[in-house]
């Protein structure tokens, strides 16, 4: 089915003020990327742009290369305009009933395979979105009858209190939402599950099966970048040789026990980056797909010359890939596998973020979510780190992680030692086994191998060295804290 919006590409400005002040008087602010709106038939749909507008003034998110959060806007109401369209309804027109018969409608949306299109939640988005899409039509037409709180509105909703506890704020922020009559309950079960680590392995073989060896070569940093560093797809998408290049020359120069990798962070207002540690080895297969498989793409496409940097590109035209394709790509690759549960690349970032809250639980020596909570408020480094893997702005957004964590710890005995060098381990065996089927295949021979397997167990080891240097940290700091226990015995 077609998309009923395309995002602007073009430097595209437009004006916010008038100043006779100003030399040139009108004060503008960039719109790239701003989805622009049109009916099934290509007329454009008035009311669905002039939202779009009112989204853009809001400053909402669209710095990312696909329209970031007007387009997300732009694709949820997409499926009202379609609705009313196909039975000939002005929005206008909509009451109780037809909105309610809308959202049965796309609950309820099956595919060819008789399976339903969208879950639970991404129903109650959708509706949520349309609602507030609505009050700008009623806004747009002057008609307070359309939507509203009061008995005589046609579409009758309810007006919520939101309160959201902020750091730092002793009182918690209170926000008004609207929802209605027909909206499904949120389906809790299901939030922020972690991949499957079969789930997760059956993709890895589905991507290891590809025989263009630059798609498997791509694909397969992909996933171990959604899965080394925890970012959204977005962002894996934004990530730029130059930051690959940085990471790399600091590893080898640096005495720090971390090496970092730097990343956009979505879901800020203004321009943030964060740094990731991740494991040499990880950097060091980034470095084997951009030197030996991007370098001849670019070369074979767009030429050395038009080099925009990203890291992920289009194998046939050599252009950055978008963040939607990873989902194409994962949905190609969950069907052949004929994995039945849910399995998507956010998941990925789940069991990340889960896995690195067991490192610190582990190295903290948490007995308790109350503990850990409590360090969670109190130490500023702490949050910092935190936030430096999530990206999350607020810490109280990794609760769900933290109940994960405390719930897989749960009468396990473990190192930090060892988890620290469980990612660099599960990259080297992932090698390994790639580099098996190749040999098998004849994609390479015995010296590229031996080539292949000298830089692999390299950075391996420079992975090792900083786990040793990390466990001997903690061992010493143990210590000291063992014989300031005993000092303070003796003195009582």
């Amino acid at each position: 089915m077609a998309k009923l919006y395309n995002c602007i590409q073009s430097e595209f400005e437009m004006w916010t003020a008038y100043s006779p002040e100003r030399k040139n008087n009108l004060h503008t602010k960039k719109a790239k990327k701003l989805p622009f709106i049109k009916y099934p038939d290509g007329v454009p749909c008035t009311e669905a742009n002039v939202y779009m507008l009112g989204l853009w003034s809001r400053s909402l998110s669209q710095r990312t290369e696909d329209g970031g959060t007007p387009k997300t806007y732009a694709s949820h109401i997409s499926h009202l305009i379609r609705y009313c369209y196909s039975r000939e309804w002005a929005f206008t027109a909509l009451n109780d009933d037809r909105f309610g018969d809308f959202i049965q409608f796309i609950h309820h949306e099956t595919n060819k395979f008789g399976k339903r299109v969208r879950g639970i939640n991404q129903v109650r988005l959708i509706a949520h979105t349309c609602i507030d899409f609505l009050r700008s039509v009623a806004d747009f037409h002057g008609d307070e009858a359309l939507i509203g709180d009061q008995d005589f509105h046609a579409i009758k909703v309810e007006k919520k209190e939101v309160k959201t506890f902020v750091e730092g704020m002793k009182k918690p922020r209170i926000t008004f939402h609207y929802t209605h009559g027909s909206i499904p309950k949120g389906d809790s079960a299901n939030k922020r599950l972690p991949i499957a680590d079969s789930a997760a392995a059956a993709i890895k073989k589905q991507i290891d099966k590809n025989k263009n060896p630059y798609v498997k070569s791509r694909d397969t940093m992909i996933y171990q970048s959604l899965e080394q560093t925890g970012a959204r797809r977005t962002e894996v998408m934004l990530l730029h040789v130059d930051d690959v290049r940085e990471a790399l020359r600091k590893a080898k120069s640096s005495k720090s026990d971390t090496v970092n990798l730097q990343f956009t962070t979505l879901k800020r207002k203004d321009d943030h980056t964060r740094q990731v540690p991740v494991p040499v080895t990880f950097l060091h297969n980034l470095k084997e797909y951009i030197t030996k498989v991007r370098r001849k793409i670019i070369k074979g496409t767009i030429g050395k010359e038009n080099d925009h940097g990203f890291v992920f590109i289009n194998v046939r035209t050599g252009k950055a890939l978008k963040s939607d394709t990873i989902s194409t790509y994962f949905n190609k690759y969950k069907h052949a596998a004929g994995i039945t549960d849910e399995c998507f690349a956010h998941l990925i970032r789940h069991a990340y973020l889960t896995e690195r809250l067991k490192q610190i639980i582990l190295e903290h020596k948490f007995k308790n979510k109350d503990e850990f909570n409590r360090a969670l408020l109190n130490t500023e480094q702490f949050k910092m780190k935190l936030q430096q893997w999530s990206g999350h702005t607020q810490p109280y957004s990794l609760n769900t992680y933290i109940n994960l964590a405390f719930s897989d710890l749960a009468g396990v005995r473990q190192t930090y030692n060892a988890i620290s060098l469980k990612s660099a381990v599960g990259l080297v065996k992932d090698e390994l086994e790639t580099m098996q089927t190749d040999l098998k295949n004849s994609r390479v021979t015995a010296t590229e191998i031996i080539e292949k397997m000298r830089s692999l167990i390299d950075a391996f080891e420079m992975d090792i060295d900083l786990a040793i240097k990390i466990n001997k940290e903690n061992d010493e700091e143990n210590n000291a804290n063992e014989d300031s226990e005993e000092e303070q015995v003796t003195h009582a």
